[in-house]
């Protein structure tokens, strides 16, 4: 300051903003837990996304993004920062096409997410592929009979898979190329109004992470492999000729009830069999972890 005048953030001015920090905090406390959800959702996206600790934390491998269709305005950027925070993860998913807000359950509290964005967050040893197709039905069968040659060389198979096609595109078309390579491997997803993956790029590998995009008239898959299990043999030595055909004919019938009970129990309860199923399977390997 220049000689003989009074410096700017003298005592007075101090004690003020003192008195105004006491004040703002004690209003911060005093708020419900509901003004404060909404005071932070008023927040540019920049500012929550650099608050959530989820997206924040070092180590994610994946993130399923899905978007309401009025929070579009603000993907691409909010893609491009969350792709810059962690180069290496694989992001995909998709824009709803509907007007129905989406669901966000986080820390055994459910919300609805009317304009806006959700990520599901995997860290750890996450068995995950991404395949980005551009191409027809009759040709993505090819690529993900590359995906499916990758995995079996590794020993793996697949367990589930996620998939986002474009509106513009056969859905079913899709959906059918994925079955009649991998078989009935339980899927969801849904048709997108633009498909978050992977840069689309001709001749690339088949499968790729990084960079990024929102895109039109493709469909991105994740697809999740596990080991393939394997059976031990057993070596077994019977008294007689006699008690080994016992033996056999005992085990063929067991077979034959099981085969039909599951025959039964799929066609009662397909539809919840195989949400079970993959409610209950998805790892996300030693020592990892996943949050919404």
């Amino acid at each position: 300051s220049p000689p003989g005048s009074q410096n700017s953030m003298g005592p007075s001015r101090a004690e003020e903003l003192d008195r105004m920090g006491r004040r703002l905090r004690a209003e911060w406390a005093g708020m419900s837990r509901a003004e404060r959800r909404e005071f932070d959702e008023r927040r540019p996206w920049a500012e929550q996304l650099a608050a959530t600790e989820a997206a924040t934390a070092t180590g994610a491998k994946v993130f399923l993004v899905i978007s309401t269709s009025r929070g579009a305005r603000f993907l691409e950027p909010f893609l491009a920062r969350l792709q810059s925070m962690h180069p290496a993860a694989a992001i995909f998913g998709g824009i709803s096409s509907s007007s129905a807000p989406c669901v966000l359950a986080s820390r055994q509290r459910v919300t609805e997410v009317e304009s806006g964005v959700v990520c599901l967050v995997f860290r750890g040893n996450v068995p995950l592929t991404a395949l980005v197709c551009r191409e027809e039905p009759n040709k993505m069968a090819g690529k993900l009979a590359q995906v499916k040659a990758a995995m079996e060389a590794r020993n793996e198979e697949l367990l589930g898979g996620l998939m986002f096609t474009c509106t513009a595109r056969e859905g079913d078309d899709d959906l059918r190329a994925l079955q009649s390579v991998f078989g009935g491997a339980p899927v969801m997803g849904l048709q997108a109004a633009g498909e978050i993956g992977p840069r689309y790029r001709r001749g690339a590998p088949s499968t790729q992470v990084g960079e990024v995009e929102l895109q039109g008239f493709t469909c991105v898959c994740g697809l999740f492999g596990v080991p393939r299990r394997t059976r031990r043999s057993m070596q077994l030595a019977f008294a007689s000729g006699a008690a080994a055909a016992t033996w056999s004919a005992r085990r063929e019938a067991q077979a034959s009830s099981l085969t039909a009970a599951r025959l039964a129990a799929s066609q009662a309860a397909e539809v919840k069999a195989v949400t079970v199923a993959w409610a209950l399977a998805v790892p996300v390997g030693e020592g990892g972890e996943g949050e919404v």
